[in-house]
């Protein structure tokens, strides 16, 4: 039997999407076929998140038993390296404990991105994908304790989700920090070869090959064309594809349909402002514990002074 050999932890919406498919195109790669298998995250125990889309996208295809996850990695064969990539690894409690009782020796890749960012590009997955009730990332951010208390899932914990040093220190403590790959979302963005070269090495792959970096994987946008988006999400739609259609490529379909009418709306500054305030203390813990100045993430950028300023 098998198991991986290094697993990508998130965070989410932080280009973990692109990570699987750059990793999944290296020839000493094997990648499990399904990108996540939310395996570790709850302990053979079938999830039971009840908010919009949840059945569907968190309960759904989870992977339950050792047996059926190692089974994955059978058909791996002389690949140098086998491995997944499951965002909602990062923040399951109890997660990290899991990973390090069954693999100690796995490598583990984290992606991080601005966490205000992040919370607004989750808010923006949640409209395009029709499950966010609210059209205002205020009132759905104002909305996130009670949908926690009631059970609603990942997707929908815009700020509890940005939290990286509460989330990130129990893979810190339990595992050896050479073990750990960190890369900030920035420099994935603006040097995707590079940062995916250096993670080629530290998972035991040849550094040297080049991933085809020419497109872009699970943007969040918000489509303008909502007939068609409403048509497409319909249930009995979406029965249909799943029976006929692998979820890939189904997805991909989906989007292709739907991205020429598609716009992503700015957050506003005052938004920003506050939930910089919210992340500030977190954000520098983060920073010590992996050793990376981050102040860019609570600085802001001049045009969003000037915008205060306006609004004074």
């Amino acid at each position: 039997m098998s198991l991986p050999t290094f697993i990508g932890i998130g965070a989410p919406k932080s280009g973990s999407t692109s990570l699987y498919h750059y990793l999944r195109e290296h020839p000493d790669v094997f990648m499990s076929p399904k990108k996540a298998t939310n395996f570790f995250a709850w302990a053979g125990t079938p999830p039971t998140f009840c908010g919009p889309g949840d059945d569907d996208r968190e309960n759904r295809g989870t992977v339950l038993t050792l047996e059926e996850y190692q089974s994955i990695f059978d058909a791996a064969g002389d690949a140098k390296a086998r491995g997944e990539v499951s965002p909602v690894y990062f923040h399951i409690h109890g997660t990290a404990e899991r990973i390090k009782q069954t693999i100690p020796d796995v490598k583990l890749i984290v992606l991080l991105r601005n966490p205000v960012e992040v919370a607004y590009s989750r808010f923006l997955h949640a409209r395009r994908d029709d499950c966010e009730p609210f059209e205002s990332f205020e009132q759905a951010i104002k909305a996130e304790e009670e949908r926690r208390r009631l059970g609603w899932g990942p997707l929908f914990w815009y700020i509890e989700g940005g939290f990286y040093y509460k989330h990130l220190r129990p893979y810190f403590e339990l595992f050896d920090q050479s073990q750990i790959k960190i890369k900030l979302y920035e420099e994935f963005k603006t040097d995707t070869i590079g940062v995916m070269q250096d993670i080629y090495k530290f998972i035991g792959a040849n550094p040297n090959f080049t991933p085809k970096i020419t497109k872009r994987y699970n943007e969040s946008t918000i489509y303008t064309h909502t007939y068609l988006q409403k048509f497409l999400l319909l249930n009995p739609i979406r029965t249909i594809g799943r029976s006929i259609i692998p979820p890939g490529i189904r997805i991909t379909i989906r989007n292709a349909l739907l991205q020429k009418k598609a716009r992503k709306p700015s957050l506003h500054p005052r938004t920003r402002r506050r939930l910089i305030e919210v992340y500030r203390d977190d954000i520098r813990q983060l920073s010590d514990l992996i050793e990376r100045d981050l102040s860019a993430w609570y600085d802001e950028p001049s045009s969003f002074r000037s915008h205060r300023r306006s609004e004074a």
